[in-house]
């Protein structure tokens, strides 16, 4: 499997944290996995991106429309993803229209459908990219117990993200 993803968002919205889930989630699953980060402000609300390869890639870099799938936490942050998005892609996006040229899954609609707290997103996000790559949601609870973010409001976020029929996307676009 080679996809390239980008996460955008602000600081403290958790973009950093799934990056770095759902990459050991990757690794445990035998996959090849690289990364990196990039932040604006260093502070709370300043914008954060970050790119992952997962294959046989050699840079975290994503050029300009490749990305398979994006995930865009704050609207503010949609047009830095979207630069890098390929038509086609999935993009998990919170507070987002749709855009012709894009699959999206609306994160904000199942936050509302399933009451859970616009801080716990990425959670949701993390489950529906557990259901995207067929992730195992045990170790995924073990990894979020292990590094104390396990309350019961990110497990629920995440469990709903993977319950959702929107997470059943094909990984093979």
């Amino acid at each position: 499997m080679n996809k390239k993803m980008v996460f955008s968002g602000t600081g403290g919205q958790g973009i950093v944290l799934l990056t770095r889930i759902l990459g050991e989630l990757l690794t445990q699953e035998g996959h090849k996995v690289i990364s990196t980060e990039t932040h604006g402000m260093a502070t709370r609300g300043g914008s954060v991106i970050s790119f992952m390869k997962i294959g046989n890639f050699y840079s975290p870099l994503i050029k300009r429309k490749e990305a398979d799938i994006g995930v865009v936490l704050h609207p503010d942050e949609l047009p830095k993803a979207l630069f890098y998005m390929k038509d086609k892609a999935t993009i998990l996006g919170y507070k987002i229209d749709n855009y012709e040229n894009y699959h999206i899954i609306n994160l904000e609609k199942i936050m509302k459908e399933e009451n859970i707290p616009l801080k716990s997103a990425n959670m949701v996000a993390l489950g529906i990219l557990l259901k995207i790559f067929h992730l195992n949601t045990k170790r995924a609870l073990d990894l979020l117990k292990r590094i104390k973010k396990d309350s019961s409001e990110n497990i629920n976020a995440l469990m709903a993200g993977y319950m959702r029929e929107e997470s059943h996307v094909s990984t093979s676009y």
